[in-house]
């Protein structure tokens, strides 16, 4: 189950697991402790996706935008983005707590387009979750599906446009389909 909640705020994963509504107190409580369980069990292994950073530098010189948007804090967001040393490719980052409805709603996506001045129907979505998909899709958005987390067959089930399986396949596997979502 929890693999299908991937994307959504800590406080959606907290109430589900526990089965109830939980008061802020509980919610900000528990939330920090899992989140930084998440920050101290992936500080040794991480490492940047394949081909990420090259993906990153070729849309930056080409003059594009990178924005994150995410359903985790913004603890874990700066955690990333320095600790991979990426935070200088991204011109926003959205995290829980910008925005009130969590994916699937597309309300982080829309923030997040706003935020960077580019239109939803001209924004391209890189997601391994189920939620974010549906987010990215009913944002008006093309999607790109990312097999770390789901299979090729479940995200292409869910409604993305691609699929790739890591950055790396960008500009080669892929070809024309892939592309063109970019241009």
């Amino acid at each position: 189950d929890i693999l299908d909640w991937m994307g959504m705020t800590g406080d959606v994963y907290n109430e589900r697991i526990l089965g109830r509504k939980l008061t802020a107190e509980e919610q900000e409580k528990l939330g920090e402790e899992k989140e930084s369980l998440y920050r101290g069990i992936y500080r040794p292994h991480m490492r940047l996706p394949e081909g990420l950073l090259e993906f990153l530098e070729r849309i930056k010189a080409s003059g594009g935008k990178c924005a994150l948007a995410t359903g985790g804090p913004r603890a874990n967001a700066d955690f990333i983005l320095d600790g991979l040393k990426i935070r200088g490719h991204f011109s926003a980052v959205v995290s829980a707590g910008m925005y009130q409805r969590s994916k699937p709603d597309p309300e982080c996506f829309l923030l997040t387009a706003s935020m960077i001045g580019v239109d939803p129907k001209d924004c391209v979505v890189f997601e391994d979750g189920l939620p974010g998909i549906k987010a990215g899709k009913a944002a008006g958005m093309k999607v790109v599906g990312v097999t770390f987390t789901h299979p090729r067959e479940r995200l292409l089930d869910a409604g993305v446009d691609v699929v790739i399986s890591s950055y790396a396949e960008i500009g080669t596997a892929l070809g024309d389909s892939l592309g063109l979502l970019l241009e």
